[in-house]
Formats: C-alpha cells, structure tokens, sequence
C-alpha cells in the first residue's frame, strides 16, 4: 500500500520539523517548514500532496492539514 508512503504529508513534515529542533538541525527545520505554506498557498489544501506534482490528494479541505498551517504560522516565526 502506498497511501502512506511517497505523498507529502504537512503532518509528518511537522513531525520531522519538530525531531530536527530536538536534535538542533535548523537549517534542515528552515527548508522543511519553508516550503509548507506556499505548497498550501500557490497550489491548495488537500490531505496530502503528490510528491512530484504537488497536487492536492486524497479530501479537500482536510483539516488536520487547516490545523497544521496554523500550527506553523504559530510556532516558526520566518512562517508569518
């Protein structure tokens, strides 16, 4: 089953985010949240997205996805 392996998922880009602060990578933190909110803004909410076109997959609108967003804009501060 591929369903949790390849897509991009704004979850777990948080949750390796959050491993990379704990292990003190920033660099890593910065290109891995930096890239989050314009994949949601240039090319839309979905569950998750397709790792080579980036398309919304999966339901629109997800929330864990809305909720996710807010979480970064609240926790990174380059985010805002």
């Amino acid at each position: 089953m591929r369903y949790w392996r390849g897509p991009v998922w704004l979850i777990v880009s948080y949750m390796a985010a959050d491993g990379l602060e704990h292990a003190s990578v920033p660099d890593m933190i910065d290109r891995i949240m930096g890239d989050c909110l314009p994949l949601i803004e240039i090319i839309g909410s979905g569950e998750y997205h397709d790792p080579i076109t980036a398309e919304p997959c999966g339901g629109a609108h997800f929330t864990w996805t809305a909720a996710m967003v807010i979480e970064i804009l609240h926790t990174y501060e380059f985010a805002a």
